[in-house]
C-alpha cells in the first residue's frame, strides 16, 4: 500500500519517494468503502508527515484521523508514549487534539 510505502521511505530517510507515495496513497480515500479504512489512512499519513519534519501537515491530518472515529479514544493514552509524536507533543495543537479524542 503506498502510504505504508511512504512511511517506510520517510524512515529511511528518502523523502523525495516517500512523499511520491504519499501523493500516491492520497488517491486511495474516495474509493474506501470503510470509514475506518480512511481514518486509519489519515493517521498513517499523520506519522509519516511527523517523520518528514512536516508538523503542519501531520497535525492536520491527526486531526483528521480523530475527528472521524469515536475508535481513535486509544490515541492519547498511546501517544503519550510513542516517540513518534516528540516532535509534536509540545504544541498546543497536539495537546488539543489529543484532548478532543479523549472526549469523543
Amino acid at each position: 500500500m503506498p502510504a505504508e510505502l511512504a512511511l517506510d521511505f520517510a524512515l529511511l530517510g528518502e523523502e523525495s519517494k516517500a512523499r511520491e507515495e504519499l501523493k500516491r496513497s492520497r488517491e486511495l480515500p474516495g474509493t474506501l468503502p470503510d470509514a475506518l479504512v480512511e481514518s486509519a489512512l489519515h493517521y498513517l499519513w499523520a506519522v509519516t508527515h511527523t517523520a518528514l519534519g512536516d508538523r503542519e501537515m501531520a497535525l492536520a491530518e491527526l486531526r483528521l484521523a480523530v475527528a472521524q472515529l469515536s475508535n481513535m479514544q486509544l490515541i492519547p493514552p498511546l501517544a503519550h508514549l510513542d516517540p513518534t509524536w516528540d516532535s509534536l507533543k509540545s504544541d498546543p495543537r497536539f495537546a488539543e487534539i489529543m484532548k478532543s479524542a479523549k472526549s469523543l
